[in-house]
């Protein structure tokens, strides 16, 4: 009997170890996959460093750049991200950044951004006048690049494009 009952046990032992194994590999996959999927929506909207890094993609980028500034604990820029991940996968004739405000307020406040999330659009180094998107009151990716694409085209109308230096904020 006890040998029966110790057989037994090591049937149980080996099934949950069994279980155990698929468990992991079943998490250890999926936490390969998130940072997959983290590094596939790194390289479509890189995030801004520094300020050194944003006057670089301001100086290098020859299409509309749209910069999303946001912060971890917003939950409207939560919802909007995966919508932005998705127009920007639909929309390779722009350049899409992302900035953290909590990291990076001196350019928030340069470009006079009060509220979060707010999208910025620039054209030749400089911010395009009256394109901005401020808020995350979307239904869908593609409601978002319909905005997105309307903000962009004011750049080819004369006189909307101003250097970033003469939109930062009045001292004093």
């Amino acid at each position: 009997m006890t040998k029966q009952l110790l057989l037994l046990l090591q049937l149980v032992v080996l099934l949950s170890l069994g279980g155990c194994c698929d468990w992991f590999k079943k998490n250890t996959t999926a936490a390969k996959s998130e940072s997959a999927q983290a590094e596939a929506e790194s390289a479509l909207m890189p995030n801004i460093t520094s300020e050194e890094h944003f006057a670089k993609l301001l100086s290098e980028t020859n299409k509309v750049l749209v910069l999303k500034i946001d912060a971890p604990w917003c939950s409207a820029c939560k919802f909007l991200h995966p919508l932005l991940i998705e127009a920007a996968k639909q929309a390779p004739e722009l350049v899409f950044a992302r900035l953290n405000i909590d990291q990076l307020a001196n350019i928030a406040q340069q470009h006079n951004v009060v509220g979060i999330p707010t999208l910025l659009f620039f054209k030749d180094g400089k911010e395009i006048q009256n394109s901005r998107i401020e808020g995350a009151e979307v239904k869908d990716s593609n409601e978002l690049l319909e905005k997105i694409r309307t903000s962009a085209k004011r750049a080819d109308i004369p006189g909307e494009t101003i250097p970033a230096s003469e939109t930062a904020a009045p001292q004093g």
